[in-house]
């Protein structure tokens, strides 16, 4: 995660970036509110935050790196 993809006029953009903390999402979302820091999230993760200026954009003329979202449930049936 010391690596943020970004795509640059359909070009891709990899930025390094110091990592002296990681954690999982939530954690991260509850650092940047707290103005810790930078967090990549995706944007329908934090669109309230931003809708309410709770958070900034502030890498706006670039888009991160498109990805896979699985979602995995116990079936309903027994």
């Amino acid at each position: 995660m010391d690596r943020w993809t970004f795509v640059d006029n359909g070009k891709p953009l990899e930025v390094r970036t110091p990592r002296t903390l990681s954690t999982n999402s939530e954690v991260i979302h509850h650092w940047i509110l707290a103005g810790h820091g930078l967090g990549m999230k995706a944007l329908w993760n934090v669109e309230g935050d931003l809708a309410t200026a709770r958070l900034v954009e502030l890498l706006a003329p670039y888009r991160g790196s498109e990805i896979n979202l699985y979602v995995i449930y116990r079936t309903r049936t027994r």
